[in-house]
């Protein structure tokens, strides 16, 4: 049976269901949009090229990692290459479900209150049978089967405890690496491409990438030799840029692009083209050569 694959549209903010499961394909780059919800979530990556952002860190991940989140926990898959399929399935858990199932001395939350790196990377054989049970998760809610409620409980136990005996036995097993600065940047650069028209704080950009503010801002300069402000400001001029160019007017375009008054636009724009930004544009619609 072929699995059904869903491009992501919304999350979820409210879990109606013991528990639902989704297997998400996109091919374009998708918005960085932390958030939170009163459930736990497995993040279990199929393919792309992704960071994950929870309270706990940032890390970058491979095919075959599992994300575990906690509820009210603030999480967010970051895209860093669009041209990557990115293929993922979601699980999420009520609260209720998980206490219900759990037995004795074995508390399946476990998976959630103990690992507090929150992101496991498993061997190849423990992978694809974890894998293979979300399958079957995945099969149960197309299929609906007499019996899939006790089914859907078995095969959750399965993943949990599996995932628990490998936490509880594991040796020697592949870290979880940091990311790299140039990857740092990328995923800042994303973000505050999103956010051009609105308010960007440093401390917003520290927090997305786990520094300190002025580590991150060291390690920023030290990536792109500017301040984080400039950059911000050299994204701002470029989207009027481009604006224009599809017909806005420069002073719209101005203030579509985060510019919070006109004044801080011409002085940013004066700064960059050494001519006003009527005369840079007068001389565009001209044909002649925009620079002084």
């Amino acid at each position: 049976m072929k699995l059904e694959k869903i491009p992501f549209i919304t999350f979820l903010d409210q879990l109606r269901t013991d528990f639902d499961i989704f297997f998400y394909s996109d091919k374009t780059g998708m918005p960085i949009q932390p958030q939170s919800h009163p459930y736990y979530e497995m993040y279990f990556l199929i393919s792309g090229d992704v960071a994950y952002y929870t309270d706990y860190g940032l890390a970058m991940l491979k095919a075959g990692d599992v994300v575990f989140v906690n509820c009210h926990e603030t999480h967010c898959p970051i895209v860093l290459d669009p041209s990557v399929p990115y293929e993922r399935i979601i699980l999420d858990v009520s609260p209720a479900t998980l206490e219900r199932l759990s037995k004795g001395d074995t508390d399946l939350r476990c998976c959630f209150l103990e690992n507090n790196c929150r992101v496991l990377r498993f061997p190849t054989v423990v992978g694809n049978s974890l894998r293979l049970v979300l399958h079957n998760l995945l099969k149960l809610k197309q299929q609906r089967p007499y019996g899939g409620a006790l089914l859907a409980d078995a095969y959750l136990i399965e993943f949990l405890v599996t995932v628990m005996q490998y936490t509880h036995t594991r040796q020697g097993e592949e870290s979880v690496q940091p990311p790299e600065p140039y990857q740092i940047f990328a995923i800042v650069d994303q973000f505050i491409a999103e956010r051009l028209d609105s308010h960007i704080s440093i401390d917003d950009l520290a927090k997305l990438v786990c520094m300190s503010k002025y580590h991150f801002m060291r390690i920023f300069r030290r990536v792109t030799g500017k301040s984080v402000y400039q950059h911000i400001t050299d994204k701002r001029l470029e989207l009027v840029e481009s604006l224009v160019a599809r017909g806005e007017a420069y002073t719209a375009a101005a203030s579509q692009s985060g510019f919070g008054d006109y004044s801080c636009f011409y002085r940013a724009f004066f700064k960059k083209h050494g001519v006003s930004p009527r005369e840079y544009f007068r001389r565009g619609a001209r044909g002649e050569a925009m620079d002084a």
